[in-house]
């Protein structure tokens, strides 16, 4: 009940049995928010790909699945922070420090979250 006695409805469905057992589902969520997305790690390879040939980098590959390898943290590669960090300051933000390529990359990183997984809050970050 509320402060004035009306009943409140609930905003969130639970199931009464079955898996979950009475916690709510995510498609029973309405509006989600994700708080915070660093732009250097979000956007996905082909899409950097796409970026870094617009601007005219030269990059040290010449395939595109070179390329995927070379601007993702894969755990064989990746032993420390630090590791992760070289590859995100070497080449993601690099390639994402001009104002056209960080419109490109704001808009495909909301477009995807809105798209794949129903987030209409986002806080994107972008360290430079």
């Amino acid at each position: 009940m509320s402060e004035s006695g009306a009943q409140l409805e609930p905003r969130v469905s639970v199931p009464a049995g079955g898996p979950g057992q009475g916690r709510p589902r995510l498609t029973d969520l309405g509006a989600l928010a994700d708080l915070h997305i660093h732009v250097g790690g979000a956007v996905a390879p082909h899409i950097l790909w796409s970026i870094a040939h617009e601007q005219g980098f030269k990059l040290p590959v010449q395939t595109f699945f070179e390329f995927r390898d070379l601007v993702t943290a894969n755990p064989s590669k990746v032993a420390s922070l630090g590791d992760y960090l070289h590859i995100m300051h070497q080449w993601t933000e690099k390639i994402q420090s001009s104002p056209s390529a960080i419109e490109r990359s704001c808009y495909e990183i909301i477009g995807k979250e809105y798209r794949s997984s129903r987030v209409s809050l986002i806080e994107l970050r972008f360290n430079r």
